[in-house]
């Protein structure tokens, strides 16, 4: 008996639970009839994806764009997806290898930082390699579209006071309590060190800054 009402136990939660997740997830797109596309962008095993607000000024500029990035055949395209149900491309670089005037490298490693000046996201590439980093704009407010380097370390190999290394992780998000801005948490397990840099940006005078904030030595 013990045995049965485990079982009706077992299957009235399977039940409720594939009730939840049917109301919880809901399928928008798919590209099940067109695999392995996304829109224009051919998917790879090389590929780079990073969700972002590139997009100035526009009357759905809170949309999360798709920016794709390919070191192998040197393709980068930002993909919009359509309320009619399909993902467009936005801007791509014609295959020339470079975003802006940065180039792509297949030890390239990318982040988006947010600027509320602009309401928008920046891009932030950076090179282990070379250990040159660039932040550039996405200009849609220019009567062409392109990407405007508004900060670059001059291959010096530092972002602030951090010394770029084939071990680091970046990512960027709002760390700091009450303020809008973002900031760029850079880490490397192998030296165990963690430093927080603070990001100024604005539409008018179109700089960044940087502040070490926090850092410190210890364990991850």
């Amino acid at each position: 008996m013990k045995n049965i009402i485990l079982v009706l136990s077992v299957i009235i939660f399977e039940i409720i639970s594939n009730i939840c997740n049917a109301q919880m997830f809901v399928s928008e797109w798919n590209n099940n009839s067109n695999i392995p596309w996304l829109g224009a962008w051919h998917l790879t095993s090389n590929d780079i994806h990073l969700g972002a607000n590139f997009v100035y000024g526009s009357t759905d500029k809170k949309k999360i764009n798709l920016l794709n990035i390919n070191s192998s055949n040197g393709w980068a395209m930002i993909c919009r997806y359509s309320t009619s149900g399909y993902f467009r491309s936005a801007w791509n670089n014609g295959g020339n290898n470079v975003i802006g005037n940065w180039s792509i490298n297949s030890d390239d490693k990318y982040v988006t930082i947010f600027d509320s000046s602009r309401g928008t996201h920046n891009l932030l590439a950076i090179n282990n390699r070379t250990r040159h980093s660039q932040m550039m704009v996405y200009r849609t407010e220019w009567a062409y579209p392109s990407w405007d380097p508004i900060w670059g370390n001059n291959a010096t190999g530092w972002i602030n006071g951090w010394l770029i290394s084939d071990d680091d992780r970046y990512l960027s998000g709002n760390f700091e309590y009450g303020n809008n801005f973002n900031e760029l948490l850079c880490l490397n397990t192998r030296t165990g060190w963690i430093s927080i840099s603070k990001y100024y940006g604005g539409i008018l005078l179109a700089y960044i800054q940087t502040q070490e904030v926090a850092a410190y030595q210890g364990g991850l």
